[in-house]
């Protein structure tokens, strides 16, 4: 369960700007702050089925939002890059060195451009 919830919590930190601010309300007050579903159904006099319903479409579309964009494995790739760079950095020599430095700023470049054109998209969408 604590794996489910560190996943969601990171697949929220990227794909947040994506979701309906009901969507991020009913995310944020069971994830973030603990409160249950009987809790958030009372605070919006809807029913519980209703809050979990939601919830249960929110966790969906964070999924389907990394299947299509990848950008929390991506991140992940480019840490195990870095960390595993910090570990070798004094068995590579400088040629080596350069290249898995180049390979890393282009994998964070492509990283970088796909947020951007989420972000760019999502902006156009809402009419900002």
């Amino acid at each position: 369960m604590l794996d489910k919830v560190v996943r969601l919590n990171q697949l929220y930190d990227w794909y947040s700007p994506l979701l309906t601010d009901k969507q991020r309300d009913v995310f944020e007050l069971y994830y973030h702050h603990n409160l249950s579903l009987a809790e958030i159904a009372e605070n919006h006099g809807i029913s519980r089925s209703a809050v979990r319903d939601a919830l249960l479409r929110t966790e969906k579309r964070l999924e389907t939002f990394e299947n299509k964009l990848g950008l929390a494995e991506k991140q992940a790739k480019s840490e195990e890059i870095i960390e595993n760079m910090q570990q070798n950095r004094l068995l590579l020599g400088p040629e080596e060195l350069d290249r898995k430095t180049q390979e890393i700023i282009h994998k964070l470049q492509e990283m970088l451009n796909v947020v951007n054109d989420v972000w760019t998209s999502e902006e156009n969408r809402r009419g900002s």
